[in-house]
């Protein structure tokens, strides 16, 4: 998507597992250490549903509630995070689509439902380099969301797309990683390789 959408969105499926922390902790104080505003955790509560759209402001609340309260604004923890639950919901929602036994294409597919299917705005990319490997480039024009947990959670949810589809020994790094929570991101490139 070139242009950026008055309204941004994004959809349930890729907020599931952060609800789920967040119902799971309500004796937590997600309003005072977190983010979140009462209007919020009523939104939460009532249930997430994976095939609806949400305002794109509850999702950052959220991310940055949880990285804060549960992952201790920990890059570490929110890798573990994308890998884990946010990983595992992503892929009994999209068994079909996202488990096909070959790294590089999934990389293709997730990419596209990256700006089509889970976010209205911005867009991602798989360039593959090699037989075993390639970069993961993600844009948005008025900069990436929450970049400080989002980095590692997008790093930590590739490597585990790659592993269920055959990839070993994966990893995954952002040069951008290190700017990410202390200056505006608008890309970000994951390279990957995996044998």
């Amino acid at each position: 998507m070139s242009e950026i959408p008055s309204v941004k969105k994004v959809k349930g499926a890729m907020m599931v597992a952060l609800a789920m922390i967040v119902n799971g902790a309500k004796q937590l104080d997600w309003t005072g250490l977190g983010e979140l505003t009462e209007a919020d955790l009523k939104i939460i509560h009532q249930g997430i549903i994976s095939s609806q759209w949400y305002d794109a402001g509850l999702s950052a609340r959220m991310g940055m509630g949880v990285f804060k309260v549960v992952g201790q604004s920990k890059a570490e923890n929110a890798f573990v995070f994308g890998e884990g639950l946010l990983a595992e919901s992503l892929l009994k929602v999209y068994k079909g689509p996202l488990v096909i036994e070959d790294p590089k294409e999934i990389l293709t597919k997730v990419a596209n439902l990256y700006g089509s299917s889970w976010y209205n705005f911005g867009k991602a990319q798989f360039l593959p380099a090699g037989n075993k490997g390639g970069e993961y480039i993600i844009s948005h024009p008025d900069g990436i969301p929450i970049a400080e947990c989002f980095v590692p959670m997008v790093r930590g949810v590739l490597t585990r797309f790659i592993k269920e589809n055959g990839g070993k020994n994966v990893r995954a790094v952002c040069p951008e990683e290190p700017k990410a929570g202390k200056e505006k991101l608008f890309k970000l490139t994951v390279n990957l390789s995996w044998e």
